[in-house]
């Protein structure tokens, strides 16, 4: 298994805190294009390929449907940037401050509060990290099917008397051809992973803006961090608005009706309304984002948020759309009110989402970022295609890509943003977070002890997986006040909410730290674990996992013994 030693050596540190990574499907990934069941097929084509290891001159193929467009400013009004001055001072809106790190160590940020009478537009700090290779970052990315106007207030850095300042102006496109536009980004290529700091448009509402003083660690040269201020008492609760760019037809100029006068009674007339000139077509404006918390707010009053389903039947096989359907009608009958799933392979959006849809129950949907799916590159795209918002509670770009398969936090926080940026212009203005272990969310697993720091900044909630099983020191019955114990230490690291997106125990197995663990794998104690955490984590959890997953058959007998559903 690729990731096998490095989960070894690190076994000691991450099992005595507690923190161990149980990975959804670890070791076994079906393929993408998995076997329907028989209802599906006609017949099935098997092919043998002897792989040998090449090198060959590729010639670099321009993406043809992805086009950077500069900014121009639009003769229209410039969007209000604060109240009183075109340029807003720091003093005077709620803009985070950003850390750059000239030399690895500890900085202090102090406090700070601010107070926004009006909404203002300005231009803030986004970190965003490049990898190897050409990137497109900034501006406004949009999705057009048509040929296309689009206007949009973009934030741009400008050199306005030797001083160069961020500002933000309205800039009009028309857009000729379907396809993905970036108005206003940057394109630059790197050698070697970077950290760059380029202005968002982003628009606040009034209120008050606030952050504690906050202490961080940075471990390379010139690392940066954005310390954002969260909204402390809005004037009006509102959801944000994300950058989402909203596409509509050019204007055609229309045939004007001729007016009609109003019938007019006899004898008696009636005054005569003027006649009102048909309104024409003008190009919708691109929104920008407000930083408020995140919108449509995942969770439950109850105590069994989530339950996380594999639909899977076997190695390589996948459940039948009946099978499917019976197994969500339960899961709604049980109570839940949403449904994780990890990728999308077995056409998990079509059938998964049309039964979640028909019983009114929302999904928690990931990203598979490994390597046998592309590195996101299969998941993304489908769920753009897909693009049904409104059963979409939160969106899970990977899982324990850092604590289990070692992947560099940067490259996980780079991914997030990427998707980000495609779910936003398809229309999604949802949670997105990923899903880690507990001990990289508050820096105590010590490979990476600074991940949270990178990870925050890209997140919208802290997403952890929990199954103190692992830890081998509680029984079922203490196993939701360590999960309480957890959720608190952790909301101070990025001052979001704590979700914990795989909780679970289980019914069978030997634990690999051995007999003598107080934990036991036993049908008892996972139902006094499951209960113990219903009772204090269980609006804000996603238990795993419906039914024992059989198809792990060369993993720990253990990994086949976490179905939990019978006990809702």
């Amino acid at each position: 298994m690729k990731y096998g030693l490095l989960t070894l050596l690190a076994a000691s540190s991450v099992l005595a805190h507690g923190h161990h990574a149980h990975k959804h499907r670890r070791g076994v990934h079906p393929h993408p294009q998995l076997s329907q069941s028989a209802d599906d097929c006609v017949c099935s084509t098997y092919v043998t390929t002897k792989v040998h290891t090449i090198t060959v001159d590729v010639p670099d193929q321009p993406e043809i449907t992805k086009t950077v467009i500069p900014i121009v400013e639009s003769p229209k009004p410039a969007v209000p940037q604060c109240p009183g001055s075109p340029n807003c001072p720091d003093d005077t809106v709620p803009t985070p401050d950003v850390i750059t790190g000239s030399t690895p160590g500890i900085y202090t940020i102090p406090a700070k509060t601010i107070t926004l009478t009006t909404t203002a537009t300005v231009a803030i700090p986004k970190v965003t990290t490049l990898t190897p290779g050409p990137n497109t970052y900034g501006g406004v990315t949009t999705i057009v099917k048509t040929a296309t106007t689009v206007i949009c207030p973009v934030a741009t850095e400008v050199v306005e008397d030797d001083v160069t300042i961020s500002k933000v102006i309205m800039t009009t496109y028309v857009c000729p051809t379907p396809g993905t536009y970036h108005i206003g980004a940057t394109t630059t290529s790197v050698i070697t992973q970077t950290e760059v700091v380029c202005p968002e448009a982003t628009e606040y509402a009034p209120g008050t803006y606030t952050h504690p003083e906050t202490t961080i660690t940075l471990t390379k040269t010139s690392q940066v961090y954005v310390c954002p201020l969260e909204t402390d008492t809005p004037a009006a609760p509102s959801a944000p608005v994300e950058a989402q760019p909203t596409s509509v037809p050019a204007p055609v100029e229309k045939p004007k009706e001729e007016p009609k006068e109003e019938p007019k009674e006899e004898p008696k007339e009636e005054p005569k309304e003027e006649p009102k000139e048909e309104p024409k077509e003008e190009p919708t404006s691109i929104s920008t984002p407000k930083p408020t918390t995140a919108p449509n707010t995942p969770g439950s009053s109850g105590d069994h948020w989530s339950i996380a389903y594999s639909p899977y039947s076997g190695v390589n096989q996948c459940k039948s759309a009946e099978e499917v359907a019976a197994d969500v009608a339960v899961i709604k009958q049980k109570g839940f009110e949403a449904v994780r799933v990890y990728e999308t392979s077995c056409k998990t959006l079509e059938i998964v989402g049309a039964e979640c849809a028909k019983h009114g129950l929302k999904m928690i949907i990931g990203v598979d970022l490994r390597e046998h799916a592309s590195s996101g590159e299969r998941d993304i795209p489908a769920i753009v295609s897909w693009a049904k918002w409104e059963l979409v509670s939160m969106i899970v770009v990977g899982n324990e890509d850092t604590s289990h398969a070692g992947a560099d936090p940067s490259w996980v926080a780079g991914k997030i943003s990427d998707a980000r940026a495609r779910f936003k212009a398809a229309g999604y203005n949802g949670v997105i977070t990923t899903s880690e272990t507990f001990g990289i969310w508050d820096g105590n697993d010590s490979r990476f002890s600074h991940a949270w720091s990178i990870l925050c900044p890209v997140v919208d909630v802290i997403g952890a997986n929990y199954h103190p099983w692992f830890d081998g020191n509680r029984t079922g019955k203490q196993a939701g006040e360590f999960a309480a114990e957890l959720m608190n230490n952790v909301k101070s690291t990025c001052n979001k909410k704590v979700y914990i997106l795989e909780a679970g125990w289980p019914s069978g197995g030997r634990h690999p730290l051995g007999d003598g663990v107080a934990a036991k794998a036993s049908p008892e104690e996972q139902a006094a674990a499951i209960q113990s955490m219903r009772e204090t984590i269980g609006g804000f959890t996603s238990f795993f996992t419906y039914s024992n997953d059989l198809w792990k058959v060369d993993q720990p007998d253990y990994e086949r013994a976490f179905g939990c559903g019978q006990l809702f």
